[in-house]
């Protein structure tokens, strides 16, 4: 949050000029970063949840239009290589009164193809609008306003078709919301889906919404799993305890036991896997609900554990622009 705040700050005092009324313009930046994103929330067919995790995207070196897209797809437990490209079409500048910015839509067509010799592949396709500001002549996600109610992003609207049948099917995706989802969200300031349509993928989704609720932490493991890794995947899961006022967490990868480690007093945490120190390999932080500071666990491959690390050491880094770490960053 810190983080948001700061870059919002830093957008709304400092002066600059954005230049990008032309396609040739902006066709000269590198958007990879932008279609790199995996905070993805999908749907295909009736509801059935999809999943999508991009492995690989790069900007053609001779077509300033053309990227190239190497990545995964998941329905239920059926994982698809795919390859593709999004080809951009053309720009359009978005004016808002709330920004502090002047921030514009990238429209462009995607075709991602699924490995021909895997089970139920087949091909996406159709059309994707991601908007972006341009700060000090590097090209940033628009996230200005994504704490707000109903904020989305590279929203990717088509259909999959199957090579076997040629059964054609609805398939969108993007982040925080789903273009049109046929009725599969109904919440107001998030998504949240239909009660009828939990069953399709999105039962531990939903759990998360109600912290207390039991199964909660599987729910939250089961969400942050690395699944397009597939066998090479290490599933890491938690179980908190408290004995004699002091409370711990047993950590288990692949449902093999690894370590305990010390938390506090609190019972109610949030975890969060994420790479914090930005070294190739997930992290775990244990976030007591009651405000407190979260508790950072860095892994150590020499080590094969997760070595405490201070808060301080984290937020120290240099601050990214939200959710496109190892990329661009605003340097304060």
């Amino acid at each position: 949050m810190l983080k948001k705040v700061l870059i919002f700050i830093l957008l709304s005092v400092t002066s600059f000029q954005v230049t990008c009324a032309k396609d040739a313009n902006c066709l000269k930046y590198d958007y990879s970063h932008l279609l790199m994103n995996n905070n993805i929330l999908g749907c295909i067919g009736n509801g059935q949840r999809l999943y999508i995790h991009f492995d690989t995207v790069y900007k053609d070196k001779e077509k300033a239009e053309l990227y190239h897209v190497v990545g995964k797809t998941r329905v239920k437990d059926n994982i698809c290589s795919f390859t593709g490209n999004v080809n951009i079409s053309r720009f359009k500048q978005v004016d808002t009164e709330y920004y502090p910015v002047k921030h514009y839509k990238m429209i462009a067509k995607y075709e991602f193809k699924e490995d021909t010799k895997q089970y139920g592949a087949g091909i996406f396709s159709g059309r994707l609008e991601s908007d972006f500001f341009i700060y000090k002549d590097s090209v940033y996600m628009d996230e200005i306003i994504n704490e707000g109610d109903g904020y989305c992003n590279n929203q990717y609207k088509g259909v999959w078709k199957s090579y076997k049948t040629n059964v054609i099917k609805k398939a969108n995706f993007g982040i925080d919301r789903i273009p049109d989802d046929g009725g599969l969200d109904v919440g107001c300031s998030e998504f949240m889906v239909d009660r009828s349509k939990q069953h399709l993928g999105w039962e531990t989704y939903m759990m998360l919404i109600s912290p207390d609720s039991k199964g909660y932490h599987q729910a939250l493991a089961e969400e942050q799993r690395e699944w397009w890794k597939k066998d090479k995947e290490k599933f890491v899961t938690w179980e908190i305890k408290t004995e004699k006022r002091k409370a711990f967490a047993n950590i288990y990868i692949n449902n093999k036991y690894i370590q305990s480690v010390n938390l506090i007093s609190s019972f109610e945490y949030t975890v969060e896997q994420d790479d914090y120190n930005f070294d190739g390999h997930r992290d775990i932080c244990f976030s007591p609900r009651d405000n407190s500071s979260g508790i950072y666990f860095l892994w150590s491959p020499n080590e094969v554990k997760y070595i405490k690390t201070k808060a301080d050491n984290i937020t120290g880094l240099r601050l990214y622009s939200p959710r496109i770490k190892g990329h661009h960053h605003i340097e304060l």
